[in-house]
Formats: structure tokens, sequence, C-alpha cells
């Protein structure tokens, strides 16, 4: 049964990566038990569906979301050797929000706009 699962997995990993044209995947959960946020995240090699990297951090939600979010995207970017400039670190760690909520109707409203542009 174990066997039949991995093998489904590797499949659709392999799958939906090559139909979306990319190298590598990012899979994982979130787990949110009161206060407290996990965040467990895996980055998959497309091809070989070969873990490169896993991760398991955890904060307290809703004051360290951001801040995890940050941690996850230096991690990764360290995971595949990539190389960025001091600008691209400090967009990237800048906090578009304090307010989880504002945060939330900002993404949103990207999503009409990309929507919007389809149509």
């Amino acid at each position: 049964m174990l066997n039949q699962i991995v093998f489904l997995i590797k499949k659709t990993v392999q799958n939906v990566g090559n139909i979306i044209a990319i190298d590598y995947m990012v899979v994982g959960a979130i787990t949110l038990i009161k206060n407290t946020i996990r965040i467990n995240l895996r980055m998959l090699e497309v091809n070989s569906s070969r873990s490169i990297f896993s991760k398991e951090i955890e904060g307290i939600y809703p004051d360290d979301v951001f801040n995890l979010q940050d941690q996850l995207s230096i991690m990764l970017i360290d995971a595949l050797n990539l190389k960025i400039s001091s600008l691209e670190k400090e967009k990237l760690l800048k906090d578009p929000s304090t307010n989880l909520e504002a945060y939330q109707y900002y993404n949103n409203s990207l999503s009409m706009a990309e929507d919007n542009e389809k149509n």
C-alpha cells in the first residue's frame, strides 16, 4: 500500500511539473492548533520527485505569520543555491502589512486584477 502511495505522489509531482513547466515544486501543510501555527514544507525536484529540502517551523498565530514566511523564503533560496542582491533580499523581507486582514484584502485584489486582465 505504501509503495502505491509513493508511486502516485511521484507520478503526480512529475505530471503537474511537466504540465506547468517547472523544475521544482513546493508542497506542504499548515496546521493551526489554538494560537500555534506549524508549517511543514518540502521542495521536490520534479523529474525525480526527490526531496531536496524539508523543514518544519512553528510560531505564534497570527503574530509570526510574516516572519515564518520570510524564514521559509530565505531557506528555499538557500536550498536552490540562488544568489540574490541585497535589494532583492530587502524587498523579499519587507512586510507588506502587519495586519493579516489587510494583507488578505491586498492579495484578493491582486487576484481580481489578474482575472480582469485575462478577460
